[in-house]
């Protein structure tokens, strides 16, 4: 993404661009296998399917769908040029669906956390789930809807860029500066994008969990609010983190289409924070999910599955079998395994356990 105009741009230098490449592709393979770890711990674990985690199931599809499908894409540009106006156009109503989806998934998040603290306790029945879920399906399809605006904005703008030596003229994908002194529609929806992907959710999540910490005033003591505090803190920093990482890539925007126009480092200012936007893919799931009691019980249990898979022998005894006498209940343990022929007769090396005899007392 970036702003076509007459202004030389500088670009970086080769061995910036290779630096930028291994960061790229090292933030894609952290956004992948975070996610992905938790989309597989929801869908391998029973307990894990509450309606607090269906928002978080939520979040990890967005994120995963926008770091497979904005980053892979950035790093084609390192080698592609010159993108067809068709395939320009597809990828950014693709990021932007994905982007409005992710965002108001961090939100319905913060709804539920007020929804949790501030309101009675229920059963997670498989019947209230439904209504959580139709609300994460109207927000895709919303977010599916928004994206719709991406192709009036974006198409193949020519940049005039500069290595320091040498001037050329390349064309990528961006929206088109009209110089002038009318609003443009791209003008327009860039401010409808600051207002829908940014202020709107930042203040409806703040809202939110203002109303959380002034329910939490009330409580100062006990287990359950020690648990909801440190939910609590979890969630805001879910927030601060959406602020920090998307506030330079927002700014930037307003700046450059709504302000002063394009400045000579524009171009690599963007795909710095355009990079540090997605780090915030794979930090989200890292603060909500793994962080959490739950998820992390679930992770040791499954490293445990595969540990007991692919090194049965270094496992501990597992229990075979137990004696039930008048005295108690003895529960042995096998040893290293051991094969027996089918005519073999084998005898139990469990120690004997002596059991008192009743004895008839005469008076």
């Amino acid at each position: 993404m970036g702003s076509g105009g007459d202004s030389e741009i500088h670009v970086m230098s080769e061995e910036g661009q290779e630096t930028l490449l291994a960061l790229v592709s090292l933030c894609l393979l952290f956004i992948i296998s975070t996610n992905a770890l938790v989309i597989w711990l929801f869908c391998t674990h029973r307990s894990l399917r509450i309606v607090s985690n269906y928002y978080v199931l939520s979040l990890c599809v967005a994120n995963l769908l926008a770091g497979g499908v904005g980053l892979p894409t950035e790093i084609m540009a390192f080698y592609v040029s010159n993108p067809s106006t068709t395939s320009c156009r597809v990828f950014e109503y693709a990021i932007h669906a994905i982007d409005c989806a992710e965002i108001y998934s961090l939100v319905l998040i913060a709804y539920d956390r007020r929804r949790v603290i501030l309101g009675k306790p229920k059963t997670q029945s498989s019947s209230s789930r439904w209504p959580h879920v139709l609300a994460i399906g109207i927000t895709w399809l919303l977010s599916l809807a928004y994206g719709a605006r991406a192709p009036l904005m974006y198409d193949i703008a020519e940049y005039v860029v500069s290595d320091g030596n040498e001037t050329t003229v390349i064309k990528e994908c961006g929206v088109e500066l009209h110089t002038g002194t009318h609003v443009t529609p791209q003008q327009i929806l860039i401010a409808v994008d600051y207002v829908i992907l940014f202020v709107f959710p930042l203040l409806l999540m703040s809202g939110f969990y203002a109303a959380v910490v002034h329910k939490l005033k009330e409580q100062t003591h006990g287990h359950s609010y020690n648990r909801r505090l440190k939910v609590l803190r979890i969630v805001l920093t879910l927030v601060l983190l959406f602020f920090l990482c998307n506030l330079p890539s927002r700014t930037l925007d307003v700046y450059v289409y709504l302000g002063p126009g394009p400045f000579p480092h524009e171009k690599v200012t963007r795909e710095i924070f355009d990079l540090v936007k997605a780090i915030n893919f794979g930090l989200n799931v890292v603060v909500y999910a793994l962080v959490n009691d739950s998820y992390r019980q679930a992770l040791k249990k499954s490293l445990r599955r595969v540990r007991r898979k692919c090194c049965p022998s270094r496992v501990g005894p597992e229990v075979i079998g137990t004696i039930a006498t008048d005295a108690g209940s003895y529960t042995y343990n096998s040893g290293p395994p051991v094969t027996v022929a089918p005519t073999q007769t084998v005898r139990s090396t469990v120690p004997e356990v002596s059991v008192p005899s009743k004895q008839t007392v005469h008076h």
